[in-house]
This record gives structure tokens, C-alpha cells and sequence, in this order.
């Protein structure tokens, strides 16, 4: 149904909830929610070319300070535009047996 671009009353959608590990929003250039891409865009398909083209200049960015400041700028245009809502945030617990060693502490589960 996500994919219906229809009108609610028409069999299209008008909200989709869904959640992401941090290392798949870690940064705009990989960050679904953060695309303006319309049609090549998530679901929602928001059109927004000024937002693709920050995008474009963070992944291009040589200096951290520089791409820092676009993060910035992404951000405030993608929620100015409504391109997602982010709803929540919350994190998995983990706990081990003391006899379990060598345990690496990373940003998502690894496989």
C-alpha cells in the first residue's frame, strides 16, 4: 500500500511509520528520509531539488567543519519541507554472561 501514490480515499496511504538503526541515518547521503529526490525519493516522494543538491555538496565536501555546516543546512530543509518526521528515538538493550569476552561495541548489531 506504501507505494500507492493515490489519495488516501482512493487506496493510496497518507502515513507510513518505520524505524532505522543509527548506521543506516548516520549521514545525509544515506539517510532515506533526508532525500528530496521525488520519484527516486522514499516513500512520500517530497521533490525538493534544493535538499539533493546540499546533499550532493556533503558527500563532495573535503573538510569536516564544511560538511558539518551542510548537515545543518540538510536538516533544516528536510524538516521545513516535511520531508520526514522523525518520531521517536530509542536503543536496543544487550547484556552478556560475565564469561563472555571479546565483544565488540559498535554503532548496529553485526553479522
Amino acid at each position: 500500500m506504501r507505494a500507492k501514490k493515490e489519495p488516501p480515499d482512493k487506496g493510496g496511504w497518507n502515513i507510513l511509520h518505520t524505524w532505522w538503526m543509527a548506521a543506516d541515518v548516520m549521514h545525509p547521503a544515506v539517510h532515506f528520509g533526508v532525500s528530496g529526490a521525488g520519484p527516486g525519493a522514499w516513500f512520500g516522494w517530497p521533490e525538493i531539488p534544493q535538499l539533493e543538491k546540499l546533499i550532493t555538496d556533503f558527500v563532495r565536501a573535503a573538510d569536516q567543519p564544511r560538511r558539518k555546516q551542510l548537515a545543518e543546512e540538510i536538516q533544516k530543509i528536510a524538516l521545513d519541507e516535511v520531508a520526514y518526521v522523525p518520531g521517536a528515538s530509542g536503543f536496543l538493550p544487550t547484556a552478556f554472561r560475565k564469561n563472555v569476552t571479546g565483544i565488540l561495541k559498535f554503532i548496529a548489531p553485526l553479522v
